[in-house]
Order: structure tokens, then sequence, then C-alpha cells
């Protein structure tokens, strides 16, 4: 139980030191590419240690990311999160298909899907009839 905990605070602590590094060299990046980071270093660390919880902390990471870059860089689509869905349904291969990790990791490609659609689908222009609409 001890060594568990550990590892969470360490988890913890690596996200803080990459806000910590970004503040004190003042890095101007987005807050979400941060959070991309910490997700890239938790799913590691996931996959060595098979802990659920820790893939569910990388899934609500990557959830951040992708919802922060849609709406407020609003310049491109984040490509990391294409290579990211299929990394962590191979994962989930590992972990026996557990229920809670699997409902949130599908609950991701969602997100993605229709945050993807809302990016590149042509938004509905009244004056204009032959517009592509998607609901």
């Amino acid at each position: 139980k001890t060594a568990r905990s550990l590892h969470y605070v360490g988890i913890l602590i690596f996200g803080s030191g990459i806000f910590l590094i970004e503040q004190m060299f003042n890095i101007i990046i987005n807050f979400n590419s941060s959070f991309l980071l910490w997700a890239i270093g938790t799913v590691f660390i996931s996959y060595y240690l098979k802990d659920v919880f820790i893939l569910l902390f990388t899934t609500f990471l990557l959830f951040i990311y992708i919802n922060g870059s849609i709406f407020l860089d609003e310049t491109s689509y984040p490509i990391a999160i294409i290579v990211f869905l299929p990394a962590l349904y191979i994962l989930l291969k590992k972990f026996d298909y557990a229920k809670y990790p699997a409902f949130f990791i599908n609950a991701l490609a969602i997100n993605t899907v229709v945050l993807f659609l809302m990016e590149f689908v042509p938004k509905l222009n009244t004056e204009n009839s032959n517009t592509i609409v998607l609901s």
C-alpha cells in the first residue's frame, strides 16, 4: 500500500514539475500541451505497474488536453490524440479489458470524434442552404 501511494504521489510531483519548469523558465505554451506531456509520462508508468487508477488518471489528463486544444487553441486539431487512442486500446488489453478504464477510454474516443466533427464539418449558414449539417 505504501509503494502504491508513493507511485501516486510521484505522478503528481511529475505533473507539478512540468508546470513549475514551464513557469520558472517562462516557457510560453498552452496549458494543454503540459497535460499531454503529463499523460505521456503516466501511460508508461501505468503500463509498467498495471494500475487501473493511473490509467484512469491518464484518460482524465487526455480529456483536458483534447478539450483545451480545441476550445483554446483553435488553430489546428491535436494530432497526438489520434496516436494516443490506439495506444490506450492496446494498453487496455493488458488490463484484461477492465470495466472502468474501458468506459472512460470509449468516452475519450467519442469526445475526440465529436470534437473532430465540430472542427471540420462546415457550420450551418443561413444564407446558403447547401451547407453540410451533421447532427
